[in-house]
C-alpha cells in the first residue's frame, strides 16, 4: 500500500468517526442486518472502502469540472454583445423585422355586414 492510499484510508475512517458521533442511535434492524451480511462477507469493508474512496474522487472530479463549465459559462455571458442575439447578423435581422412591425400599416375595420371582397 502507498502512502497516499494509507491516508485516504485514514481520512475515510476519521470522517466515519465524526459522522457517527453527531447522528441520532442506529437503526437497530438496519444495524443487524448490516452484521449478519458481514458475518456472510467479511472482505465487504474493504470492498465498500474502497467504492467510497473511487467515488469520493469521482464526485472531486465532477465537481471540479462543474466549476470550470461555470466559470466558461460566466465568460461568454460577460462577452455576450449587449443586443442579446444570437449573432451580429442575427441582431441586425431581429432588429429589421422589428422595425418592419412598427411601420406595418394598421387593417381598417369593415363596416357591420360588410365582407371582404377578393
Amino acid at each position: 500500500m502507498q502512502r497516499e492510499e494509507s491516508q485516504l484510508i485514514e481520512g475515510l475512517f476519521d470522517r466515519l468517526k465524526t459522522t457517527e458521533a453527531q447522528t441520532a442511535p442506529r437503526d437497530r434492524e438496519a444495524e443487524a442486518l448490516i452484521q449478519q451480511r458481514l458475518r456472510e462477507q467479511p472482505a465487504a469493508p474493504y470492498y465498500m472502502a474502497q467504492a467510497m474512496l473511487i467515488q469520493e474522487a469521482a464526485i472531486k472530479r465532477l465537481d471540479q469540472r462543474v466549476k470550470e463549465l461555470e466559470s466558461q459559462m460566466a465568460q461568454v455571458q460577460q462577452n455576450r454583445p449587449s443586443s442579446g442575439g444570437f449573432s451580429p447578423a442575427c441582431s441586425a435581422v431581429a432588429a429589421a423585422r422589428q422595425r418592419a412591425v412598427r411601420h406595418r400599416p394598421t387593417p381598417r375595420r369593415r363596416a357591420a355586414g360588410m365582407t371582404r371582397v377578393r
